[in-house]
């Protein structure tokens, strides 16, 4: 009875079968005609390539066996023949794709060998962060297998997943299983009386007997919770589904399985299995993913965005509804950046919680101690991670907790940054789990751990050597201790002043005072150490050019100082006002506060003060125009330097006369001061120092007409601080290869030199850099010809060098806007000898070898009027 209703089930689809075709004859006609022999059968069953369902009718109506004739067909024929198996009903659906082709084409490649299409590997395993995307990226892949004709006879979904997060009954998911894979051969009233390792077999063979393509998704709920040394192994009362998962990926079938996971399956590793990793999605398709939304928001906004969440495509999702949707936001990204510092919103907690509720007790320590690291400042190692558990041994951190904590996809290495990373999502849900003493505990341990990795002060070559100091001191404030943080960055502040990171101590600094701190209010303890921290941002911002508010920082050190009656720190105090009020012109306040300043080092015999004064004054008299006794302090503090081994100070005093030589017309001693300077640099690794002895050279030789020699000079320094962050090196570079061109008739790349100084002055908000790039523009456009640019550069520089008060550079100016005048056949005759006469005035006074062009000019002019 059996094989009658399978003939008649075989005829009744060859009828459908011949209908289909257009033929006429009756079924078992058409079979008697077609059908004569199995090789009849096997060309059919090449070239037609029918449904495969259809194909198995066929010969059960004629009693031949289908899989007898397939078997004879040779690979590649066979795999021509097989029609698109039909998609699992479980299949989840498909929305909002985007990106993951290299994902994709990488399951492709270990599903299928690209030339044979032959099937090479028995599983893989799709693993990442919760909302990271494996299902979507399964499911997509089993829909693209199935459009382009993969070898595969069908196909089974199941997931993991159950309504009350305990892993579901094996034997409801092998009965699906079994019943979708023999495609209803195998039902439950089959296997009823089957044990599990019986059905298990079962399956095993269906994968053997013809290629299967099956997804098990959501495998992470069969696997450990709550224990690091079995992270990712199968859970004890999951033993069926560890026998199962073993079967599968160790058997020898010509089927593939596919698993998702958000835990690293241990067990399931080998030849024979490949993992898949899953990162977010690239910044262009996570960008692509937010467009859907119908946001309002600039590209730069939805980058803002996608970056914020690492590319996580559901969290991208629920944040980009919640700005659609809400009337906080009403679709503007940009309120949704402002307004919200957190990145757990909405459905995204829950979501991590889920994965969080897994850990172990030491793992959760771990991971929410880390938490208070920032690797974007700082990589974080292996020893970071083990000064956060200091009662664990060593080897149980790195080969029970790190490894629990990759498994679960909470922590990554990355390789290029050599640093372990956690996920922001991630990041924030640990920081979250951070209280009170928990809180200043872990920032305490990372606060002793960094000061514990930073190299000795001989080992320093560049900033990244003084970051574990920064990163000290971030962790001190943190927890409250603000000595501490004070006293991290104490043995780091001369080299940021000395590699002129001005900016850094004025960040690091600010960090230690409060908002009333005018008003006599302090985090530290101590009142010199208050001194300190407000003196040295002082001189932060003065080299920053903020000098009116470097002035307020320097007197409140002052006043301190006194009060407690501390000389050193009225003597540093001094001098750095004294400097400050001359740089903004005020020169003989300068020397009065100097002058107190030098007389107190002198009494307490502070080398480093006496110093410190002796230069400041040697400035101030220079700004006087006395340069004789310029160059006395100069020189005086040359000699402290060289007596006490003070190597940076020596290269300052150096720098110091070249340039007052320079100023004053003497190219010789110029020369032979920056020469030293330049030699005494070379011995040093500091880029900065020796592109600036470089361009003081440079800049000699530009006025000596020496061009040739001045661009050589120039290119050296400019490749050297070439996109390093050096602005001001950057910009004297530009200067001297801008200033040589010119001499060289090489105008319009003058033009372009000086432009970029200009902008790179802008940038830095450098009042004097901004005036003397403009300077030297109205120069160049006037050989030029341009006359009309000229005057706007000239008349724009000479603006800001009168609100500067910088006497030189003003006189300069003056005279090249006379020039211009004259180029242009202007009339305006009064209005040139009051600038020139300006210029002779300013000149005369500060003794500068202008005075000479000045009075030229002033002679050419009259002879012209006469």
């Amino acid at each position: 009875m059996k094989s009658l209703r399978a003939s008649s089930k075989g005829l009744k689809q060859v009828d459908l079968a011949r209908k289909s075709l257009g033929w006429n004859k009756t079924a078992p006609e058409w079979c008697q005609a077609a059908f004569t022999s199995r090789a009849t059968l096997k060309r059919f069953w090449a070239q037609q390539a029918i449904r495969r369902e259809t194909f198995i009718a066929i010969c059960e109506g004629v009693k031949v066996s289908w899989r007898e004739v397939a078997d004879w067909e040779d690979a590649t024929h066979r795999e021509l023949a097989i029609a698109q198996f039909t998609l699992p009903e479980k299949l989840p659906p498909v929305q909002n794709w985007v990106g993951r082709s290299q994902e994709l084409q990488t399951l492709k490649a270990q599903l299928l060998n690209p030339v044979t299409r032959a099937i090479t590997i028995t599983a893989v395993c799709v693993v990442g962060l919760a909302g990271i995307g494996k299902t979507t990226l399964a499911a997509q892949l089993v829909r693209e297998l199935q459009g382009e004709n993969a070898p595969f006879v069908v196909a089974a979904w199941e997931s993991l997943r159950s309504v009350t997060g305990k892993p579901p009954r094996f034997d409801g998911v092998m009965d699906s299983l079994l019943l979708e894979l023999s495609q209803g051969e195998i039902t439950p009233v089959t296997t009823i009386l089957d044990s599990d390792r019986q059905k298990t077999a079962r399956l095993v063979q269906l994968l053997k007997r013809q290629p299967c393509l099956l997804v098990l998704d959501n495998v992470e709920t069969v696997l450990q919770t709550k224990q690091a040394k079995r992270a990712g192994f199968f859970a004890d009362e999951c033993d069926e589904y560890a026998w199962l998962f073993t079967q599968l990926a160790e058997n020898e079938h010509r089927s593939k399985v596919v698993f998702t996971s958000r835990e690293t399956l241990a067990q399931i590793q080998g030849l024979q299995t490949q993992t898949l990793k899953l990162g977010g999605l690239d910044i262009p398709s996570a960008v692509q993913l937010l467009e859907a939304f119908d946001l309002q928001a600039t590209p730069e906004e939805l980058t803002a965005l996608a970056t914020r969440y690492d590319g996580h495509p559901k969290a991208l999702e629920v944040v980009a509804a919640l700005i659609r949707d809400d009337a906080e936001f009403q679709g503007q990204v940009c309120r949704f950046l402002t307004n919200t510092d957190w990145l757990l919103v909405n459905t995204l907690d829950a979501l991590i919680d889920q994965v969080i509720h897994r850990l172990s007790d030491e793992e959760l320590a771990c991971l929410s101690q880390i938490s208070v690291y920032e690797t974007n400042h700082y990589p974080l190692s292996v020893s970071g991670i083990e000064a956060q558990l200091p009662e664990t041994p060593k080897q149980a951190v790195k080969e029970t907790v790190i490894e629990a904590l990759k498994r679960r996809h909470l922590l990554d290495y990355n390789a290029t940054q050599a640093s372990y990373q956690m996920h922001p999502l991630v990041q924030e849900k640990a920081s979250f789990l951070l209280e009170g003493s928990i809180f200043k505990k872990a920032h305490r341990l990372a606060y002793q751990y960094f000061l514990w990795v930073a190299k000795p002060e001989e080992k320093w070559q560049d900033i990244q050597d003084l970051k574990p100091f920064m990163r000290a001191h971030y962790h001190a404030i943190q927890a409250g201790d603000w000595d501490a943080a004070a006293m991290a960055i104490e043995p780091i502040y001369d080299r940021l002043n000395q590699w002129r990171y001005f900016d850094v101590i004025v960040d690091l600094y600010s960090e230690l005072l409060p908002k009333n701190w005018r008003l006599g209010e302090q985090l530290v303890t101590d009142a010199g150490l208050q001194s300190d921290i407000i003196t040295r941002l002082g001189y932060g911002y003065f080299y920053l050019g903020k000098h009116r508010e470097s002035q307020e920082y320097y007197q409140h050190g002052l006043a301190i100082a006194r009060q407690i009656g501390d000389r050193r720190r009225q003597a540093e105090a001094l001098c750095n006002l004294g400097l400050s009020h001359e740089s903004v012109g005020e020169y003989h306040t300068a020397l009065e506060i100097l002058q107190e300043g030098l007389t107190i080092a002198e009494e307490i015999s502070h080398w480093r003060l006496v110093y410190r004064a002796a230069s400041f004054l040697g400035i101030t008299n220079f700004s006087l125009s006395n340069y004789p006794k310029a160059a006395n302090y100069h020189k005086r503090s040359l000699e402290i330097a060289r007596q006490n081994d003070f190597f940076e100070g020596e290269m300052l005093a150096l720098g110091n006369l070249g340039g007052l030589f320079d100023m004053i017309g003497d190219y010789e001693q110029a020369l032979f001061y920056n020469q030293q300077y330049l030699a005494a640099v070379e011995e040093t690794n500091n880029f900065r120092q020796k592109a600036t002895g470089i361009t003081l050279l440079g800049r000699t030789y530009n006025k000596m007409g020496d061009y040739k020699k001045a661009l050589n000079l120039g290119l050296q320094a400019y490749r050297i601080v070439q996109n390093n962050g050096a602005n001001q090196e950057e910009m004297n570079a530009l200067n001297v290869l801008g200033t040589s061109q010119r001499g060289l008739g090489e105008y319009q790349t003058a033009i372009q030199l000086f432009q970029k100084r200009l902008t790179l002055a802008q940038k830095a908000e450098a009042r004097h850099s901004i005036a003397d790039s403009l300077c030297e523009l109205g120069i160049t456009y006037r050989l030029m010809k341009e006359y009309a640019l000229a005057q706007t550069n000239l008349e724009q520089c000479l603006e800001i060098f009168q609100d500067n008060q910088n006497r030189a550079d003003l006189a300069r100016a003056s005279l090249e806007l006379v020039k211009l005048k004259r180029a242009t056949s202007s009339q305006d005759i009064e209005s040139m000898r009051n600038y020139l006469r300006q210029a002779q005035e300013i000149s005369e006074s500060l003794k500068i070898p202008l005075l000479a062009e000045v009075q030229a000019e002033m002679q050419s002019l009259e002879q012209e009027r006469q």
